[in-house]
């Protein structure tokens, strides 16, 4: 490697030459190599041009390649396709396209309407055209068979959407360009896709599958975000599968011929895009664009004058500050064109998507205030257990009571433990199940007390109302140890260990997953136990969603928890609802959550005097009291025996 003194050296001169960056582009290259650029070099800057450089070129191509300012400017190659790029992207292909450049990746993120796509298709055409001007590219590519078939690959949701965006892009570019028709033109009798000399092919599709046995040398994935899957995803299946190809089949002394253009607006904050942006920005040969609508337009476009908004959060809502009121610490803060004005005041989370370019905390939430989540959670009560999420590996049959702080939330009462909030309130537990690849999500809650409270109906009418209030013993997130399962039997432990340590479990419900095993066994040892579904109907979560807005629902500060309830999203299938988490998002604990406060608001409806129900064995008892707020904010004691209007 030469030295900076060793390369001003053999230049002759250090006038403008950017020594530095020489250096940096003869990296990986010998000694010989490396005497060969500064030749080139040095002819470069005494003549303007270098006949080594053009000997090198003729060895593997036709024509000399032109720079993508050129080629985007130049009416014989995309001028005329090309007259209103915005300056931003220009800039960007320059820096993607540079002399040295190792980028192999384009992630294209932001506002919507930004001219991501469109960017992505010229850097694409690019690509092709820098193809056509070698001899043979298959051998300029490495590739063992010269009769191989190179693909362009465009990936959309839908095949109809694939071939409307990005592939009619190119096809466009392609028939306006004198180049591409006088030096290598498509097939004009083939539209199904574009078919150009020496086998190369622009393909489009929408699955993983279409890109399966292809030599793919430029793929375009648009709108990644939106392509549904599993946990996993679409989205993550098909970039893996493109991404190997390109960067295994082509790749040459650390260098990447090909380039990936992964595409999409900005959705929520744990959609794909977010997720692998945070993975892989930063890392050699990844370069990330994202621009809000007004940062992708000239700068005569807009008046200048902006208006301020806050972000929101999964504790904070969005919304629009007053002219004077100071930035808030805990949300992000964007500058907005007052052009823009109307759609943020309309609705300002797509606002914030779509033109500032900004993930937002779960588009259409379920749980539209979250504020509600702090007001309802006790900072003096802390989680009961020693860690936040337990690993429960089944091969070293562990019990859940070894980390469950049994001191913290019980107190001994005649030698035996008995709960300090509530003891003798019926509990009831639910269980989200799962085996090795999600987590399991368990909840303990009891039904505290009831609400007085007057409600206006009109004008002067008011009329009186009983709600029931809730509390949550514990929440728990457990996952399994990396290569073994859950312990599921450990879970159905802890729940007769409860009920031996003085809480009165009333029944335990689960999801329908691999539960028929547990509630057979917890019926046996005399604990009813039995199915509840929380997917099939939205009745569980509409529940717990009023218990919150109304702030009747009370427990601690779980991050789990808070983290899954605030992602939720309401979706609409046909005349079905249902209630889900976005891609890479989970709802384990929110489950868990839903399931038992549903349990106890059904049985205190079934049974006003709630403690009246019977629970395992026959026992049945009766509390009333008065309802009282203890100093850790949790409500204790049971004051309505009957005639009370259930609200709920």
């Amino acid at each position: 490697m030469l030295t900076r003194e060793e390369i001003l050296k053999s230049l002759g001169s250090n006038k403008g030459v950017d020594s530095d960056r020489v250096a940096e582009l003869l990296v990986g290259l010998t000694e010989e190599e490396q005497q060969w650029v500064i030749q080139m070099l040095r002819e470069k800057m005494e003549r303007g041009t270098s006949d080594t450089l053009s000997k090198l070129y003729s060895i593997d191509f036709i024509r000399q390649p032109v720079d993508i300012e050129t080629f985007v400017k130049d009416p014989f190659y995309l001028g005329k396709s090309c007259e209103g790029i915005y300056p931003v992207w220009l800039a960007e292909l320059k820096v993607v396209f540079a002399p040295g450049s190792d980028i192999f990746e384009w992630i294209f993120t932001g506002a919507i309407r930004g001219g991501k796509t469109w960017t992505a298709a010229v850097a694409c055409i690019y690509k092709l055209y820098l193809l056509s001007c070698t001899k043979n590219p298959q051998t300029y590519l490495g590739l063992g068979d010269p009769n191989t078939a190179i693909y362009f690959g465009i990936f959309s949701v839908r095949l109809t959407e694939a071939e409307e965006t990005a592939f009619d892009y190119m096809k466009q570019f392609v028939d306006a360009s004198p180049y591409f028709r006088k030096y290598f033109p498509r097939n004009r009798k083939i539209n199904y896709r574009l078919e150009f000399p020496h086998r190369i092919r622009v393909n489009f599709g929408s699955k993983e599958l279409h890109a399966l046995g292809r030599a793919m040398i430029c793929v375009i994935i648009d709108e990644a975000n939106f392509m549904k899957g599993g946990a996993i995803g679409d989205a993550y299946k098909l970039y893996y599968q493109v991404r190997a190809r390109i960067t295994g089949q082509y790749q040459y002394r650390g260098y990447t011929p090909g380039l990936l253009c992964v595409i999409s607006s900005r959705n929520t904050e744990t959609d794909f895009l977010e997720k692998h942006i945070q993975r892989f920005v930063g890392q050699k040969g990844v370069y990330l664009s994202e621009y809000a609508l007004w940062e992708t337009r000239p700068s005569d476009y807009y008046s200048g004058d902006t208006f301020r908004v806050a972000a929101g959060n999964k504790y904070k809502p969005s919304r629009l500050l007053k002219e004077k009121e100071p930035n808030p610490e805990d949300q992000q803060v964007i500058d907005v064109p007052v052009e823009h004005r109307d759609m943020f005041e309309n609705n300002i989370d797509q606002a914030i998507r779509d033109i500032a370019g900004i993930p937002i905390y779960a588009i259409s939430n379920y749980l539209q205030d979250r504020t509600k989540l702090i007001k309802c959670a006790t900072a003096k009560w802390k989680h009961p257990f020693t860690m936040e999420t337990i690993a429960l590996d089944y091969t070293q049959m562990p019990k859940l009571s070894d980390w469950f702080k049994i001191r913290d939330v019980c107190k001994v009462v005649g030698s035996r433990y008995s709960p300090r909030l509530n003891p003798e309130a019926n509990r009831f537990a639910h269980v989200d199940l799962a085996l090795n690849g999600d987590c399991a999500g368990i909840c303990v809650a009891h039904v505290a007390g009831m609400r007085k409270e007057s409600r206006q109906i009109k004008d002067q009418l008011y009329y009186n109302v009983s709600s029931i209030e809730i509390n949550v013993d514990f929440m728990l997130q457990i996952q399994a140890v990396p290569g073994s399962q859950i312990d599921i039997s450990a879970i159905r432990e802890f729940f007769l260990y409860l009920r031996r340590n003085g809480y009165r479990l009333a029944k335990v419900t689960y999801d329908g997953w691999q539960s028929a095993s547990s509630i057979q066994d917890l019926n046996k040892a005399g604990l009813l136990a039995e199915l509840q579904s929380v997917d099939r109907k939205t009745d569980a979560y509409d529940c717990l969603r009023d218990l919150l807005m109304e702030e009747r629902i009370h427990m601690y500060k779980y991050d789990p928890f808070i983290e899954e309830i605030g992602q939720l999203q309401r979706i609409i299938k046909g005349k079905k609802a249902k209630i889900d988490h976005p891609a890479e998002g989970s709802k384990d604990v929110s489950d868990a959550v839903a399931g038992a406060v549903f349990s106890c608001m059904r049985d205190a409806t079934i049974y006003p005097n709630h403690n009246d129900r019977p629970i395992g064995g026959g026992l049945s008892r009766r509390v009333f009291g008065k309802r009282v707020k203890t100093a850790d904010g949790y409500i204790t004691g049971s004051t309505q025996r009957g005639g009370a209007l259930w609200d709920y």
